[in-house]
């Protein structure tokens, strides 16, 4: 692996705005960063000051209107920015069947460099798991309740193996979401040592963290305050008492630092439910009178008292959310707010003259902190931090290509399946003890007039059940592999195409030995022909079925963004083809306006020709109570045939058009597929 290249973060009055009902609102503003290389910074702020918003914007993950400019090095967010930084997300996303040693190889196949032999790979993964202390639990598969995997591993190691799928990339830039969230003081300060020393070796790592304790807050380098979208602190931690002794502020003995600067900027409960109970009075309270306050600012002087109604504007608060953004309503015009006389504004000038303070939990307090800041020392060494000329040399490789990639992720979905063997005989087990029950209940079908209908129900459940298998297998499993692919997608580490394949490809032995089983079982138990050739046609399209419930079930799920959705969606589209089959309704009987539904339906498709094969060359005879006018209605299955239907079908056409049927459905998947990344990663 090369040297980590040591890269300083530079974010230049950089503002970010979201589109609402009502236009564009601001969720950050004027943010001016400098961050050296080889530094651990936190990202803190009460909840909606923008903390994951920055993060976000930092790693190019945000779609809305932004001005200004994130650079790294001197460069800004691109393809290449992409290779060399890593983002953890604040849920840990993994494929929960496999141990954190398969985790981590699987994610240095895929993302690594394709000159890097095997080896080389495995001692990075081996090193990694060294640096984030899970040697110990490496072979223990990850577990997790929701997906019916006995919990294996703990959520604090849980986290370090998020943290390890971001380090395999030797990343110089790593971004990290709420690190703590969940653990124990222990395993968080634990955590957080691992990233401070992973720093050691010129790695930046930036990091949201929520309420960190004091022996945590104290492990970071620098600190980036934020209230409601306004940076009001960036600074070394150290500095930071200082910082606000300065202007009167100091903690309380024995107070978290961290705690008590969070609750310093934050709103208070009374300004929260003014914002809310404005709006309904706004008819009364549009305009207020000036109560002849003069509100000094750093280097600004006011010679005349004046005595002027100044209307405010106050936007109601947007309780939309915009997908993980952070929206708080700001006042557009927030550098030239006034708080009415109901805000109570109790203001107060120090001994020093640099700062007005108002009441504490006011926007205008908050106001005043960001116009200090903006006028302070710290901001002028941010500013004159120079922003790199050259180029830097980032030695970038190229990975793997696009083939090698599908093999891979096949490989991990076996492997997937092989350290679940309860979950693969379950799923081979439940359709062989279906169809024992089921060959019970039909079991002896005569050749007698009772035995038509009796037959085209046998038949009728046979193709039906390896459709619904197929799509409720699906349903459960693919929204769990859909969270890591979007998670890997904003990594980039493979097209929506590639993991598309490897999910067909897992999922194609179940869809193949499936259908064998119930038709084997199926067809001596209830007497139905069981020579080769009525046999082969039964289990193709019965394996034809199985594959186009399984796309029928991949197209449902990739278009829905939860489980619950695609559960209620896929039984909502599967009636109209199971009415349509033909089984239920003479289709020559059906309405024109809905007869096109026929043409579409899989169902259909695979009956008719396992109805005709089925049917072909069987003779029928009659008890004498089913003679009619002392004749036997029907005597041939051709004879049957021909009055419903089904004597034209031709085998290989409804084949290929089953075949139709599951290529366009796959095509969707991945339209849909590639909608949601889009949507999720803004790529």
């Amino acid at each position: 692996m090369s040297e980590i290249t040591k890269i300083p973060i530079f974010v230049r009055d950089y503002s970010f705005n979201v589109k609402t009902k009502k236009g564009y609102k601001t969720i950050l503003d004027h943010i001016n960063l400098s961050i050296p290389s080889g530094s651990l910074v936190a990202i803190i702020g009460a909840s909606g000051a923008g903390k994951t918003t920055l993060l976000n914007s930092i790693a190019g993950r945000v779609s809305g209107k932004s001005e200004g400019s994130i650079l790294f090095g001197n460069e800004p967010h691109s393809n290449r920015i992409n290779k060399i930084l890593s983002y953890v997300t604040q849920q840990d996303t993994m494929h929960t069947n496999l141990t954190p040693r398969q985790i981590l190889r699987f994610v240095a196949d895929l993302r690594l460099p394709k000159t890097i032999k095997k080896q080389e790979k495995n001692q990075i993964v081996e090193n990694i798991l060294k640096s984030l202390q899970i040697e110990h639990c490496a072979d223990t598969i990850v577990g997790s309740p929701e997906s019916g995997i006995k919990r294996g591993i703990s959520g604090g190691e849980m986290k370090r193996v998020n943290i390890g799928m971001g380090l395999v990339t030797n990343p110089s830039v790593i971004l990290v979401d709420e690190p703590t969230s969940g653990l124990d003081a222990q395993t968080a300060y634990l955590c957080t040592s691992i990233l401070k020393d992973l720093t050691k070796d010129g790695r930046t790592i930036i990091s949201t963290i929520h309420q960190p304790r004091q022996s945590i807050f104290e492990l970071f380098d620098y600190l980036v305050l934020l209230s409601h979208g306004k940076l009001v602190y960036f600074g070394p931690i150290n500095e930071i008492e200082n910082y606000f002794s300065a202007i009167d502020f100091y903690p309380p003995r024995n107070t978290n630092l961290a705690d008590w600067i969070i609750d310093l900027v934050s709103l208070s409960e009374g300004e929260l439910k003014k914002e809310e109970t404005i709006n309904k009075l706004s008819k009364e309270l549009s305009v207020y009178q000036k109560d002849e306050i003069q509100l000094d600012i750093i280097h600004e002087e006011k010679d005349d008292k004046k005595d002027d109604k100044k209307e405010i504007d106050l936007n109601e608060v947007d309780k939309d959310k915009e997908d993980d953004l952070e929206i708080q309503d700001i006042p557009d015009d927030f550098e030239d707010v006034d708080i009415p006389k109901i805000a109570n504004p109790n203001f107060i000038q120090n001994n020093s003259n640099e700062i007005i303070k108002g009441e504490v939990g006011t926007l205008e307090f908050i106001k005043s902190l960001v116009k200090y800041y903006n006028d302070s020392d710290l901001m002028k060494k941010t500013l004159s931090m120079k922003i790199p000329k050259q180029k830097m040399d980032l030695h970038l490789e190229r990975p793997v290509n696009l083939f090698r990639k599908t093999l891979i992720l096949t490989k991990r979905g076996f492997y997937g399946l092989r350290n679940q063997k309860r979950y693969v005989i379950q799923r081979l087990l439940q359709p062989a003890l279906l169809a024992c029950f089921v060959g019970w209940v039909f079991s002896g079908i005569s050749n007698k007039q009772s035995g038509l209908m009796d037959r085209m129900g046998i038949l009728f459940f046979t193709i039906l059940s390896q459709m619904l298998l197929s799509i409720i297998s699906v349903l459960f499993v693919l929204p769990k592999e859909k969270a890591v692919f979007l998670r890997e997608s904003m990594d980039s580490a493979y097209p929506t195409v590639c993991f598309f394949i490897s999910k067909v490809l897992t999922d194609l032995p179940f869809a193949i030995l499936v259908p064998t089983i119930i038709s084997i079982i199926i067809t001596p138990i209830t007497g139905l022909q069981t020579n080769p050739k009525h046999w082969f046609i039964l289990i193709l399209f019965c394996i034809l079925s199985s594959v186009a419930g399984s796309a029928f079930g991949l197209m449902v799920s990739a278009a829905t963004r939860t489980p619950e959705t695609a559960l209620i969606i896929a039984p909502v589209m599967l009636v109209p083809m199971i009415i349509f089959c033909g089984f239920m309704i003479n289709l020559d009987n059906i309405t024109k306006a809905l007869s096109w539904i026929q043409y579409i339906d899989p169902i259909k498709y695979s009956f008719f020709v396992v109805v005709k094969n089925e049917f072909t060359g069987l003779k029928f005879t009659c008890t004498q109570s089913e003679l009619v006018q002392g004749v036997c209605p029907i005597t041939t299955g051709e004879q049957f045939l021909k009055l419903n239907r089904f004597y034209n079908v031709n085998y290989w056409e409804n084949a290929l058009l089953m075949l139709a049927f599951i290529l366009i459905t796959w095509s969707f998947s991945v339209y849909f597929l590639s909608k949601a990344r889009k949507r999720e990663t803004g790529r």
